[in-house]
C-alpha cells in the first residue's frame, strides 16, 4: 500500500484534509489533528503495525481537548449515511469513543496519550504489517521533505465513499470495545508499557509548557536574568552573606551524653580542653578572643528532625512595593539556601492566606504579584493557624514592616500562637532589615542589616541564554529571530556555514545557534526571496566571509550564484545535470560541486572558467558530500516547527475592545504570555479598519499607522505618531497626603493593576508609562492634582516600530528596536547593543496597547 492510499480521504465521509493537507478535520470543519503530529504518531505506531487510518482519527477525536463534542457529531454524520453494517449497530463504536472521552486528562496528552494509542491498536483488526507500515512512514517523510507539492496534490484528491471504508475503520473500533470494557482496563494496560522518549512528542508541546521548568542550580542568576525577578534575585547573595538566620537547623539536643566525637574552635567554657589552661593568662585570653582555643565536641544523641519552617510574608497595604520585594528575597534566601535541609513553605498573608509557590519562574512571578488591600495581616495569620492544625512541629518566620506588625490585631494573633513564632524580620522602604528571635518566650533583638538598594538594583539585567557560536557576518535586519514554519521547501547544510532553511515563500533563513539548531532558537532572515523556478539549492561561505547561494533550475538548465551582502548574481549555463544518486550540489573550498556518473563538475562565479569537469571524484569531495547529505537528512527528522503561521490575511482592524485583529485572530496577553488567538464574536466588532494597500501584505490605518506582513512569519507595526501626531505621558512629581486616593485615581484611569499603581506612587517621581492623547493626559493630571499630588505632561516614549512573530496559539517573543519581551526563542543574543528585556505585560501596555489606542483616538 502506498502512503497516499493509506491517508486517502473520501467524499461524504466523517473527515477530510484541509489547509493544503496540513490539517485533518471533521467534515464540519473542527480540527482533529495537524499532519505534523499525525506523522509523529504514525512513526511510533509503525513499530507494531499501523491501524486503519480512519480508526486512528476516531480515537484522536475522542481524546482531543475541545469545547466541541466531536464524538456526537461523528455519531450524527454516520447515522445519516450508514445505519448498520453486517447486522451490527454503530452504537458499540460510539460507546467505546465515549469511554475514551472519560479517560483522565493525563491520559489524553503527551506520553500517556501515545501509550493509550499503542495499547488500543496492538494487533488491531485490519491493521498493516510491520514492513508495509515502516515503508509508509518512510515515504511520507521523504515526500514531506523533498516533494511537498506532490504530497499535497495526492492527499487533496478524494475518492467516492464506499461501504468497505466504513467497515474497515469502524470494525476495528468495535472490536476494541469487546477487549476493553472501560477506562480501568485501558489504564491498567497502559501501566504495563515502557515510557516513551519525550523528544518524539515535542511537536505536540507548546513553548509555554516547555518554558514552565523548575529552577536549575544556578537559580539566582536566572532570577537576575529576568527583568520581572531581577530586584529579588539581586538581593539574595547580600542577604546570604549578612543575615544571621540559621539556614541549616539542627534539632537534636546538645545534652552531654556519650563520649567525645571531635575537637572544635567553638563551645562552652566547661568543655574547654584542659591543656588550654597550661598557657599563661595573656596567651589563654588571646586564644579565646581569636577563636583559637580548642573545645571538646561531645557526641549528639540521634533525634529525628520533624520540624518544618514556615515563612509568612505580610502583603497588606503597608508592605507593598520595596518592603514586599525585600521580604520575598529574604524568604527565598532562607528557603532555598544551598546548605539548608529543612522543609520550607512560604505563605502570603493579608486578608487571606495563600501559598506562594516558587518552584519555577512563572510561579515566582505570580507569587510576587500577590497583594492584599487590608491594613494588616491578622486575618491571614489566623486563617493559617485555622487551616494548618496538624501536629507537625512548626518554626514560623514572620516578615513585614514594623508599622504593620504593630497593629493590636496582629499582636494579639501572635500572642495567641507565640510558641510557634521563632523569628520576626522587619523590613523598611530604605532597605533596612532588623532580625528578632523568640528566646525563652521573649522577643530578643539579634541583628540590623542595611541593604544598599541603589547599588544592587543598578545592575543591568541580561538575557538567560547565550549562543556560543553566532556568526557575526549574518545580516540583522530585524531585531527578532524568525519562527521555523511547518512548510519547508529545502533544508541545507554546509560544513563551513552552518544550518539553513528555505521556506515555502522562497526566503533563505539560517538557524541562529548552529550547535543546537532546531529547538533552542529561531532563525535569521538571510535573503527575503530566492529566484523562482529553482529546484536544487546549495550554500557555503567563501573564505572572504561572504555567503554564496546556488539556485539551479533544471528546466532552464542554468545556475544562479548569489553573493549575500554584495547584491551580486552570477548566471551560469549548465546543461550537464542529470538524474543520479547524487542530485544535490554542495560547497567546498569556495566552489560548488555536483557529482554525476561521469565525474564531478565544479561551478564558480569565474568569468574565465565558470564550469569545469573532473573525471575522478577526490576522496575529500566524497567525504564532504556524504557529510552534507547525512546532516540534511538528520535535519529533516529533528527540525520542529514553532507552530502554524498566520499568513493569509485579508482584513486588519482594531476592535472596539482595543484589540488588534488580523483576519479572525487577535493579539492578546494572557498569564504574562503574548500570543495570537482566535477572536470570538464579541472581539470581532470593528472600530477602525485598515485599508489594504498591497494585497495580503500591507495595510494602512487612516491615522498613518501601518501593518506589514512578512509571509515568512513576521508582523511589523509602524505607528502613525511618526507622521506628526503627538502622544503624551504623565510624570508624577510629588505625592500628596492622600496616597491611597492617588493610587485609586491612577488605577481607575489606566486599568493598571493595584500592585503596579502602588509601585508607581511609592517610586515617585516616576513616569506612568502611558501613550495618551493630550486631552486624556490633561484630564488624568487634573484628577491626580485633586488628590493633593502634582503631575505634569511629557511626550510619550512609546516605540514607533513593533515586531511580532505570526505564530498562532504559542507564546511569542516581541520587540522594538530597543526592547524585548516574552519567549527567549526569538531573542538575538550576540549583538553589540542587546535589546533591553522587560516584562511582557509592560511591553504590551507601553507599545502594543499604545499602538491600538492611538489608532482609536485618531483613526476616524
Amino acid at each position: 500500500m502506498k502512503f497516499y492510499e493509506y491517508l486517502q480521504a473520501y467524499d461524504a465521509y466523517f473527515w477530510n484534509w484541509q489547509e493544503e493537507a496540513e490539517v485533518a478535520c471533521l467534515a464540519n470543519g473542527s480540527t482533529i489533528a495537524y499532519r505534523a503530529f499525525i506523522n509523529e504518531v504514525l512513526a511510533l505506531l509503525a513499530e507494531q503495525g499501523l491501524p486503519p487510518f480512519g480508526a486512528l482519527l476516531l480515537t484522536l477525536v475522542a481524546t482531543n481537548k475541545s469545547v466541541d463534542d466531536g464524538v456526537s457529531w461523528v455519531q450524527q454524520a454516520i447515522q445519516q449515511e450508514q445505519q448498520s453494517y453486517d447486522g451490527e449497530s454503530v452504537t458499540a463504536v460510539i460507546d467505546f469513543l465515549r469511554i475514551l472521552q472519560k479517560l483522565p486528562e493525563a491520559y489524553k496528552e503527551g506520553n500517556k496519550r501515545i501509550q493509550v494509542l499503542q495499547v488500543l491498536f496492538e494487533k488491531c483488526h485490519n491493521g498493516l504489517g510491520l514492513k508495509n507500515s515502516k515503508e509508509i512512514v518512510s515515504d511520507l517523510k521523504r515526500f514531506d521533505l523533498n516533494h511537498k507539492g506532490n504530497l499535497i496534490e495526492k492527499l487533496s484528491r478524494k475518492l467516492p465513499y464506499n461501504r468497505s471504508v466504513f467497515q474497515k475503520d469502524f470494525r476495528a473500533i468495535e472490536l476494541m470495545h469487546r477487549h476493553f470494557g472501560g477506562t480501568v482496563d485501558i489504564i491498567n494496560a497502559v501501566a504495563g508499557l515502557p515510557t516513551i522518549n519525550e523528544s518524539a512528542l515535542l511537536i505536540e508541546k507548546s513553548f509555554e509548557e516547555v518554558a514552565v521548568a523548575t529552577f536549575t542550580k544556578d537559580w539566582v542568576n536566572e532570577l537576575k536574568a529576568d527583568a520581572r525577578t531581577f530586584p529579588v534575585g539581586a538581593l539574595i547573595p547580600r542577604i546570604w552573606s549578612g543575615l544571621r538566620i540559621p539556614f541549616h537547623h539542627t534539632v537534636p539536643s546538645q545534652q552531654p551524653l556519650g563520649g567525645v566525637s571531635d575537637l572544635s574552635n567553638k563551645g562552652d567554657f566547661d568543655r574547654l580542653l584542659i591543656s588550654e589552661f597550661a598557657n599563661d593568662d595573656m596567651v589563654l585570653l588571646s586564644r579565646l578572643a581569636n577563636n583559637e582555643a580548642l573545645y571538646l565536641q561531645r557526641e549528639i544523641p540521634p533525634t529525628k528532625n520533624e520540624e518544618e519552617r514556615i515563612i509568612l510574608i505580610d502583603v497588606s497595604l503597608r508592605n507593598w512595593g520595596t518592603p514586599k520585594l525585600i521580604a520575598f528575597a529574604i524568604a527565598l534566601a532562607v528557603a532555598r539556601h544551598p546548605k539548608t535541609d529543612i522543609p520550607c513553605r512560604i505563605f502570603c498573608v493579608g486578608n487571606n492566606c495563600i501559598l506562594a509557590k516558587a518552584d519555577n519562574m512563572e510561579q515566582l512571578v505570580d507569587s510576587l504579584m500577590l497583594v492584599s488591600e487590608g491594613l494588616h495581616a491578622a486575618s491571614g495569620i489566623d486563617l493559617f493557624f485555622t487551616e494548618h492544625t496538624d501536629k507537625k512541629k512548626k518554626e514560623i518566620l514572620f516578615i513585614g514592616t514594623a508599622s504593620a506588625m504593630a497593629y493590636p490585631a496582629v499582636q494579639k494573633i501572635i500572642a495567641d500562637h507565640y510558641k510557634w513564632f521563632k523569628y520576626w524580620v522587619t523590613v523598611a522602604q530604605d532597605g533596612s532589615i532588623e532580625l528578632f528571635r523568640n528566646q525563652n518566650n521573649s522577643k530578643k533583638f539579634i541583628q540590623h542589616l542595611q541593604l544598599p538598594l541603589e547599588e544592587l538594583w543598578a545592575k543591568k539585567e541580561t538575557p538567560l541564554q547565550k549562543a556560543p557560536d553566532v556568526d557575526a557576518e549574518l545580516p540583522m535586519e530585524y531585531p527578532l529571530l524568525f519562527p521555523q514554519p511547518g512548510k519547508v521547501k529545502k533544508l541545507l547544510y554546509a560544513p563551513n556555514a552552518g544550518h539553513f532553511m528555505i521556506d515555502s515563500e522562497r526566503a533563505l533563513l539560517k538557524y541562529y545557534n548552529s550547535s543546537l539548531p532546531f529547538k533552542t532558537k529561531g532563525l535569521v532572515l538571510v535573503l527575503p526571496q530566492l529566484p523562482s523556478g529553482a529546484d536544487t539549492y546549495a550554500i557555503g561561505k567563501h573564505s572572504n566571509g561572504h555567503y554564496e547561494v546556488l539556485c539551479y533550475s533544471r528546466q532552464k538548465k542554468e545556475a544562479i550564484i548569489i553573493i549575500v551582502g554584495k547584491q551580486e548574481q552570477h548566471i551560469i549555463p549548465f546543461n550537464d545535470w542529470s538524474s543520479s544518486p547524487y542530485p544535490d550540489f554542495f560547497y567546498f573550498k569556495n566552489s560548488f560541486f555536483l557529482r554525476t556518473y561521469g565525474g564531478v563538475y565544479r561551478l564558480k562565479h569565474d568569468n574565465a572558467h565558470p564550469v569545469k569537469k573532473y573525471d575522478d571524484v577526490h576522496s575529500d569531495l566524497e567525504e564532504i558530500y556524504t557529510t552534507v547529505v547525512d546532516i540534511q537528512r538528520r535535519m529533516a527528522v529533528e527540525a520542529i516547527d514553532f507552530g502554524s503561521l498566520l499568513k493569509n490575511v485579508n482584513t486588519v482592524f482594531v476592535g472596539k475592545a482595543g484589540n488588534l485583529v488580523l483576519g479572525k485572530h487577535q493579539l492578546v496577553i494572557n498569564s504574562h504570555v503574548i500570543k495570537w488567538t482566535l477572536a470570538d464574536t464579541n472581539h470581532r466588532a470593528r472600530a477602525v479598519i485598515a485599508e489594504e494597500k498591497v494585497p495580503g501584505r500591507l495595510f494602512a490605518f487612516p491615522c498613518g499607522s501601518t501593518v506589514q506582513i512578512h509571509r515568512s512569519g513576521m508582523l511589523i507595526l509602524s505607528s502613525g505618531a511618526s507622521a506628526g501626531y503627538g502622544m503624551f505621558d504623565v510624570f508624577l512629581e510629588k505625592t500628596g497626603a492622600n496616597i491611597l486616593e492617588s493610587i485609586k485615581v491612577i488605577k481607575d484611569k489606566t486599568n493598571y493593576g493595584l500592585a503596579k499603581c502602588k509601585l508607581l506612587v511609592d517610586g515617585c517621581p516616576s513616569k506612568l508609562g502611558l501613550a495618551l492623547g493630550e486631552y486624556d493626559a490633561q484630564s488624568l493630571i487634573e484628577k491626580i492634582r485633586q488628590t493633593g499630588a502634582t503631575a505634569k505632561l511629557i511626550p510619550a516614549t512609546a516605540e514607533q516600530v513593533i515586531y511580532i512573530p505570526l505564530v498562532l496559539d504559542r507564546g511569542l517573543g516581541v520587540a522594538t528596536d530597543k526592547q524585548f519581551a516574552g519567549n527567549n526563542l526569538y531573542y538575538i543574543d550576540e549583538v553589540p547593543e542587546p535589546l533591553t528585556v522587560i516584562p511582557p505585560a509592560q511591553f504590551f501596555e507601553k507599545n502594543i496597547k499604545a499602538f491600538t489606542q492611538y489608532i482609536l483616538d485618531h483613526g476616524a
